[in-house]
């Protein structure tokens, strides 16, 4: 099985201080593709690509045999505190120490009105 360059999932919307998920699957020609031999699947967020802080995100592997991944982050991480800001992300797995990277994109945080 061989992939191409990541897959640019476009801009990726979260409203500060909401738990946001996005699913996406990886497809082999027609069908979804069996990724269960990929290992340690992670994702950030950063301002720029060349940015030392980070966000990490979480990914949900669980149905990598059906070419499915989450990628989520939870409320807590996703405040902004009224701002707006935005950055670039992407996912990324091992195959015997070979890193791929599957997705990437754009994620804007949008500041919320309602602070606890």
């Amino acid at each position: 099985m061989s992939f191409s360059e990541p897959v640019d999932i476009g801009t990726w919307r979260i409203y500060g201080g909401d738990y946001r998920a996005i699913e996406a699957t990886v497809y082999a020609g027609d069908a979804p593709a069996d990724l269960s031999h990929f290992t340690d699947w992670r994702a950030q967020w950063r301002t720029y690509a060349s940015s030392r802080a980070s966000v990490d995100l979480t990914v949900d592997a669980e149905r990598a045999s059906e070419g499915v991944i989450v990628v989520s982050i939870p409320g807590e991480l996703s405040g902004v505190n009224g701002q707006l800001r935005s950055g670039v992300f992407d996912v990324q797995a091992s195959d015997e120490g070979v890193v791929r990277t599957f997705f990437r994109g754009t994620i804007v945080w949008e500041g919320d009105v309602t602070h606890g």
